[in-house]
């Protein structure tokens, strides 16, 4: 139970979420790493998808705001969903729950690149 307590501390960003999880799935699953990891490809191809998106959402509207704020609710969701996560989490859960998760990851790459455009355009 402690783990899951300290789960909102320990996830200031992405790699710590991506951490604690795989450890996750190693302690309560008895996974080896290469499972765990397997395990955590919803997130990043979540993580994928999104910043695809988001660039050409981006580049197509002009301002990073209307793409970086619900990316960022998304995240808030999803971090919370993950701490829910229980002995007996079925698969739908801990996939989902990744899935949602992993769609904040662009936004920091989203600053950098509109930065970028206004200091070179």
């Amino acid at each position: 139970m402690s783990y899951f307590l300290s789960l909102p501390i320990r996830q200031r960003g992405g790699a710590n979420k991506r951490l604690t999880t795989a450890i996750y799935f190693q302690a309560i699953y008895g996974d080896s790493a290469v499972e765990a990891g397997l395990k955590l490809l919803p997130l990043f191809i979540s993580c994928v998808i999104t910043s695809v998106a988001s660039g050409g959402l981006v580049t197509l509207i002009g301002y990073y705001n209307p793409v970086v704020l619900p990316c960022m609710l998304l995240f808030a969701v999803g971090s919370g969903l993950i701490t829910t996560f229980g002995i007996d989490s079925p698969l739908r859960v801990w996939f989902g729950y990744q899935v949602v998760a992993g769609m904040y990851h662009p936004v920091p790459l989203i600053f950098v690149l509109s930065l970028q455009r206004r200091k070179l355009g």
